[in-house]
Parts: C-alpha cells; sequence; structure tokens
C-alpha cells in the first residue's frame, strides 16, 4: 500500500509523471501527467494496487501514445487481473474528450497479441493452420482460429502463439 507521504516518480519522459495523493479515505489516488496536463487516477476497489497499476508497461505506454487532440480528464480503475506478481489485464473508465465532445472510454487493456496465419500450400491445394479454443464469452468449446496469444514480457512471441497446439483443416472437418 501507498504512505501517506506524496512521492513524485518519473519514469524518464517528457509526459509522465506520478503523484500518489491520499484523500480522506484508505484507497490512494494519484495524478499522471497526461500531454502536459494533470489527469486523476482513482478506484473504489481497496484491494487494486494503483502503483503497480499506474507503473504497469501496457498503461505507460498508453498513456505515452495518447494523441494530445484526445484530452483525458481522469481515469477510474475498475478491476486488475494479476498474472502472478505482475498485471495481466486493466479494466478502467476514461473520462475522454475530443474538441469538447466526450468520447467512450471503458477500456480493457491487456499486453500485446499476437496471431499467426499459415497457409500451407500441397498439390496445388491451400490449407490454413488452425485450433479449436475453448471461449467462454461466446460460449463455445469448438470455437476455430488461428494460433493467437499475447507477447511475454519481453515483447516477444516465441512461445506463445508458436507454441499453440494446432493441426491442419482437411476436408472431413
Amino acid at each position: 500500500m501507498s504512505t501517506a507521504t506524496p512521492s513524485t516518480i518519473t519514469n524518464g519522459l517528457s509526459n509522465l509523471s506520478l503523484n500518489n495523493e491520499l484523500s480522506n479515505s484508505s484507497i490512494p489516488s494519484y495524478t499522471v501527467i497526461i500531454n502536459g496536463q494533470k489527469v486523476p487516477v482513482t478506484t473504489s476497489d481497496s484491494t487494486i494496487d494503483l502503483s503497480k497499476v499506474i507503473t504497469a508497461k501496457t498503461f505507460t505506454e498508453w498513456m505515452e501514445r495518447m494523441d494530445p487532440e484526445l484530452i483525458v480528464k481522469e481515469i477510474t480503475i475498475q478491476s486488475v487481473d494479476m498474472f502472478g506478481p505482475r498485471i495481466g489485464f486493466i479494466k478502467f473508465n476514461a473520462h475522454v474528450e475530443y474538441h469538447g465532445r466526450r468520447m467512450p472510454g471503458i477500456v480493457f487493456m491487456r499486453g500485446g497479441a499476437v496471431a499467426i496465419l499459415v497457409i500451407l500450400e500441397c498439390n496445388g491445394e491451400k490449407w490454413v493452420v488452425c485450433c479449436r479454443q475453448p471461449r467462454v464469452p461466446i460460449g463455445r468449446t469448438d470455437y476455430l482460429e488461428i494460433p493467437a496469444g499475447m507477447l511475454d514480457d519481453s515483447g516477444h512471441f516465441a512461445g506463445v502463439a508458436a507454441k499453440v497446439s494446432t493441426f491442419i483443416i482437411t476436408k472431413d472437418t
């Protein structure tokens, strides 16, 4: 958990700094700088470690890439899924304006991902390498898709989509 002493953390980037501010509640709030503007980052969930969220690679990269025409007013972290000790997924609502109009800002943030389209040619016929995956959001255990997966911590795909079990679609399938 954070301490009551305000701190400033920078990662060497010109558009990002972090300030920890404790309100009257035990849940800390932070202020980040996005494109030179102070943006409060809060949560109503006391189990979320905001200091981990705002320093997570996916979150800092999102802030760094923010188009200057998109004005981020505030960010409310709604949930965080951990992959062991590291941040896996972050769901948040960003109050963002574009030319004075509020934009939809619900974000489901995850790390980089990759998909591999393998086309094999045999005797003049082309075949695509696919795998069947259970996919809870669509309620299916046999969803046919090309091999895909999230990148590892170093940003490499070796060992992710490349290691997904695959098979070749045949005329019988």
